[in-house]
């Protein structure tokens, strides 16, 4: 599946694309001029998912980490 910009002057331009398999983790990476980032879906079961993303450059340097649940 993919993700795209949904705003800016890349909107509509992908922004990560993870190739669908039967793993349960997915990761993909998004070069944007100088800054890295690094994206991960892990599949926890039917209803929930956790998404990760590590960004680093040369004026960025964070984590993200979020669990989705259904409810």
């Amino acid at each position: 599946f993919d993700i795209f910009f949904s705003d800016g002057a890349t909107k509509g331009d992908v922004f990560l694309s993870f190739a669908f398999t039967q793993a349960s983790i997915l990761t993909s990476h998004h070069l944007c001029i100088k800054d890295h980032y690094n994206a991960r879906f892990e599949f926890l079961s039917d209803n929930e998912f956790e998404l990760s993303f590590n960004v680093m450059g040369p004026k960025k340097d964070y984590s993200i980490q979020t669990q989705f649940t259904r409810i």
